[in-house]
């Protein structure tokens, strides 16, 4: 069987239901896995899968990874946060620790999204994996397959884009010690408090503008779709304007392919809103953290606006459909599309007759990861998840129930003739 990890699933299931689909052309028996429950999984089913294909490699899971390598399960690795950073290749941050650069070498397959960001990776390793193969960018796939669960119509997609001043998983105590832990090298404590400040001030400047905005447009629809990793729930208070609606459901692709213009602040929403030809405005002046974190391919893709009467120039402009979309030469250099699927290009490889990586270390998890299974496994999801409380704390443990999803979740993106089970720690798909 093939395990699929699953980070986020309004970003990352629609794209990795349909490479589940493609393995099951194949006759081959594939599991859905949250991310929270990999290590359970593995834990909870020795043997059992052949190949696991894992959402990112990052200090924070590569034990996980070295862990699954030890009872000899290929390893493949298609990280869902691939552009990244104020130039867009951010994943190579990653490549660059050194814990990491010297385990890669166990990764069997390593999937990228585009020529340009395996070989800003690859020039930071001491040893290259075997199987470096460039896929594409794989959430296309869902445009490709021309799926959309969007019902509305004609309304402008606001798309925010600060999970750091309001994170939807962790806190600014949380935000800092990562950062410092796993971010960029030798960053200051006092570096990483005033970069969360900056995009504080972004977020309160945000939440005083767009009120203006949809008073301004009053018969015109809004979508306010929070970052996957933010707090929904903060920008609830939007909905008491009868034309706004805000929800983070659903692949960030769905909204755009029917929306007839995107208002961002520097987000990636905004290059995917150029490879679908919809008009990207950027409120650029309600940014604080320029200096620090523009994305410089999502300007080049947007309408720089550097005031309100500027967004409602190009608004209006949108909703009468006389504003041409942007389309940067170099966008295609970041988001490769193959003519295929990206999902056929991944299936093809893994499924290849190459040489499996041999790993003689005997590797254990943290010790945390085994109490967690075994309160789950033998007491109970409830438990587990009351021990998570008195852990972590109310916010975490209710907000990673965001992170789990459900059976009519993947229906809404495979073929009707596949069969989904749900086990204890993941779905399983296969033909019926």
């Amino acid at each position: 069987m093939i395990g699929i990890v699953v980070d986020h699933p309004s970003r990352d299931l629609p794209g990795l239901s349909i490479l589940a689909s493609e393995f099951i052309k194949k006759n081959i028996k594939v599991a859905l896995i949250p991310s929270y429950k990999i290590e359970h999984a593995l834990l909870d089913n020795p043997g059992v899968f052949k190949t696991i294909i894992f959402n990112f490699y990052r200090l924070e899971n590569y034990k996980t990874i070295l862990y699954a390598k030890s009872k000899n399960i290929k390893i493949a690795v298609l990280d869902q946060e691939s552009i990244a950073g104020h130039d867009g290749l951010g994943l190579a941050d990653a490549f660059k620790k050194p814990a990491l650069n010297e385990n890669i070498k166990f990764i069997d397959h390593y999937f990228f999204p585009s020529k340009l960001i395996m070989k800003e990776c690859l020039k930071h390793l001491l040893s290259r994996p075997p199987n470096c193969i460039v896929s594409g960018y794989q959430r296309l796939d869902i445009v490709k397959k021309k799926i959309t669960n969007v019902k509305e119509k004609n309304f402008i997609l606001i798309c925010t884009n600060l999970p750091v001043a309001n994170p939807g998983f962790t806190k600014k105590k949380g935000y800092i010690s990562d950062t410092i832990k796993y971010g960029p090298k030798n960053i200051s404590k006092e570096q990483v408090k005033k970069n969360y400040l900056q995009i504080r001030n972004s977020l309160i400047n945000l939440t005083k503008e767009i009120p203006k905005i949809l008073n301004a447009f009053k018969s015109v629809n809004f979508i306010i779709r929070p970052h996957p990793f933010e707090n929904a729930k903060f920008w609830k208070f939007l909905e008491k304007y009868k034309n706004c609606k805000v929800t983070n459901k659903l692949n960030s692709f769905e909204w755009i392919i029917k929306c007839k213009a995107l208002l961002h602040l520097d987000c990636t929403t905004s290059i995917e809103a150029s490879l679908l030809k919809k008009p990207s405005i950027s409120l650029l002046y309600t940014q604080n953290h320029r200096n620090n974190n523009v994305f410089k391919l999502a300007h080049e893709c947007s309408y720089l606006c550097k005031s309100l009467p500027e967004v409602k120039n190009k608004l209006k402009l949108s909703i009468e459909n006389k504003l041409k979309p942007k389309n940067p030469l170099n966008v295609g250099r970041f988001f490769f599309s193959p003519k295929k699927l990206s999902s056929t290009i991944i299936v093809e490889n893994i499924l290849s007759k190459s040489d499996r990586i041999k790993f003689k270390k005997k590797i254990r998890l943290n010790f945390q990861s085994y109490i967690k299974f075994f309160l789950e496994k033998y007491f109970g999801n409830k438990f587990h998840n009351f021990f998570l409380l008195l852990y972590r704390g109310k916010f975490v443990a209710e907000s990673r129930q965001a992170k789990y999803f459900s059976i009519e979740q993947i229906k809404n993106y495979i073929d009707l003739n596949i069969k989904i089970e749900q086990k204890k720690f993941f779905f399983t798909l296969q033909k019926k």
